[in-house]
């Protein structure tokens, strides 16, 4: 398993297959993140990508895609949040960054248990957000 970070600029096309092959709809990139995280599987092959913002103290994620056309194990979507929150926590040892909320969404009831598991805490009922505070 590799992580790696690629512009909107460049994996935007990549973003916008797999919305289509999910049937999701896909903002525009102009609306996307600037930094696009990306998870491929030993042999190289990409399966999963999220868009990091970050604004004040709030590092927010949103529209996880996957790669259909290579099966891709949920748990590997795990290892990427995993790594987003390490991120963050580099990020707030350097004297800009002071990020103390990490936000995300979740549609589906696998993902919300690992969520509730990993200290994550749903915002409403019948809702799919979730934030967890960064220490």
């Amino acid at each position: 398993m590799n992580i790696r970070i690629e512009n909107v600029k460049n994996f935007y096309p990549v973003m916008q297959r797999w919305a289509d092959d999910h049937q999701f709809i896909l903002p525009h990139e102009a609306l996307m993140p600037w930094d696009i995280f990306v998870l491929s599987n030993e042999k190289g092959v990409d399966q999963y990508c999220v868009g990091l913002w970050i604004a004040s103290h709030v590092a927010i994620t949103a529209f996880p895609l996957s790669n259909l056309d290579c099966k891709p194990n949920v748990k590997n979507l795990y290892k990427l949040y995993e790594y987003l929150e390490t991120y963050i926590k580099k990020l707030n040892k350097q004297d800009d960054y002071n990020i103390g909320i990490f936000w995300t969404t979740a549609g589906t009831e696998g993902y919300k248990k690992f969520l509730e598991k990993n200290n994550w805490s749903g915002l409403m009922k019948n809702e799919d957000h979730y934030v967890k505070l960064i220490e």
